[in-house]
C-alpha cells in the first residue's frame, strides 16, 4: 500500500517564509499541496523533499528530493535539482511553470465588468502618470521613465528618483488616481511575468508594460499598453499620449477584461497546479517506498 505522507522542508528558501495553509492568500505550496491526495508534513530532520530559492542546492543528498523555486528571472538547474518552479515556459516533465502572479492565484483578475462604472472611474483619474519602484539597476526601465516624463510629470513613489516627498506603501490606494502606471519588470526573458502589470489592473489603472514578450499569452493586450508591440519607445509614448488625449478610447482600454477572455489560463490554474503536484508527487512516493 502507497504511504500517502511526505515530508516536506524549506532550505534556505525565502526568509521568514512559513508554510501556512491557513493564510488568507497563501503562497502557491501553502495552497496546493493540501488540496493533493498526500498528507504533507513539515519535517526538517527526516525530510522527503526539500524546497530551496538558491541557485546551487543547498544539499548534494540522493536520500531526498529537491526542489527549485524561484521568484526571480533564474533558469532552472537540473544538474542540481529533480524539479523546478519557475517562470520558464517549458515542456519537461520535470518543470511546472509558476509566475508571481499565479503564486497567490488569478482570481482577483476575474472580474464582473458589466458593474463597472467606467465614467465614473475616469473622474478619479485625476493625475496622469505614476511609477514605483525602488530598484535602480534595470537601465530600460529607468530610461522609459525619463523619456515619459519629458511629455508630463510622472510621479514616482518608490526610492529611486522620489519626487513626491514620501514613499508608498500602501499602492493600490494611490494608484488608483492615475491614469497610467509605468510597469516594466528587471529585465526581459518569455515568461518572466511577476506581479508588476497586476498592480495597475487591481487600481483600474491602465499598465504601461515592458518585459515578458509572452505576456500576450496571459493578459488581454487590449487592456494594458504593451511595449513589446512597439518598435521603440518613441511609439509607445505616443500611444500613450494619444490614450491621454481622448477620454473615449481611454475608456474603452480600461473596460477590457485583464486576462484573455476574462478567463484563468488552463495552465495557471489551481486544478493544474493540483494535478500536477500529484504527478510530481505519486512518482516521489513510488522511488521513496522502492528505496525503503
Amino acid at each position: 500500500m502507497e504511504n500517502k505522507k511526505i515530508n516536506i522542508s524549506f532550505v534556505n528558501y525565502f526568509p521568514g517564509y512559513k508554510y501556512n495553509p491557513s493564510l488568507r492568500t497563501p503562497d502557491i505550496f501553502s495552497r496546493i499541496l493540501p488540496k493533493t491526495d498526500y498528507d504533507i508534513v513539515v519535517n526538517y530532520s527526516q525530510p522527503d523533499i526539500i524546497i530551496s530559492d538558491k541557485k546551487n542546492c543547498p544539499t548534494k543528498s540522493n536520500n531526498v528530493v529537491k526542489m527549485f523555486h524561484t521568484g526571480e528571472n533564474y533558469r532552472p538547474n537540473y544538474n542540481q535539482y529533480d524539479y523546478s518552479f519557475a517562470f520558464d515556459h517549458s515542456d519537461d516533465s520535470r518543470h511546472v511553470r509558476v509566475t508571481s502572479l499565479s503564486y497567490y492565484g488569478l482570481k482577483r483578475y476575474v472580474r464582473n465588468y458589466e458593474t463597472f462604472n467606467i465614467d465614473d472611474i475616469l473622474k478619479q483619474k485625476t493625475k496622469f502618470c505614476c511609477f514605483l519602484v525602488s530598484n535602480p539597476g534595470c537601465f530600460t526601465r529607468n530610461r522609459f521613465f525619463e523619456k515619459l516624463s519629458q511629455y508630463k510629470k510622472v510621479d514616482s513613489g518608490g526610492r529611486y528618483r522620489n519626487n513626491i516627498g514620501r514613499r508608498i506603501i500602501h499602492n493600490t490606494r494611490w494608484i488608483k488616481d492615475y491614469k497610467f502606471i509605468i510597469t516594466f519588470e528587471n529585465g526581459s526573458y518569455p515568461g518572466y511575468c511577476t506581479e508588476k502589470i497586476g498592480t495597475g489592473f487591481k487600481a483600474h489603472t491602465i499598465p504601461i508594460y515592458w518585459g515578458d514578450p509572452t505576456v500576450n499569452k496571459t493578459f488581454n493586450e487590449k487592456s494594458f499598453i504593451n511595449c513589446h508591440n512597439y518598435s521603440d519607445f518613441d511609439k509607445t509614448i505616443e500611444k500613450v499620449i494619444e490614450l491621454d488625449n481622448d477620454d473615449e478610447k481611454y475608456k474603452q482600454m480600461l473596460i477590457e477584461t485583464c486576462l484573455i477572455d476574462n478567463k484563468i489560463p488552463s495552465e495557471l490554474s489551481d486544478k493544474h497546479y493540483i494535478n500536477r503536484f500529484n504527478t510530481i508527487l505519486k512518482e516521489i512516493s513510488c522511488k521513496r517506498n522502492l528505496i525503503r
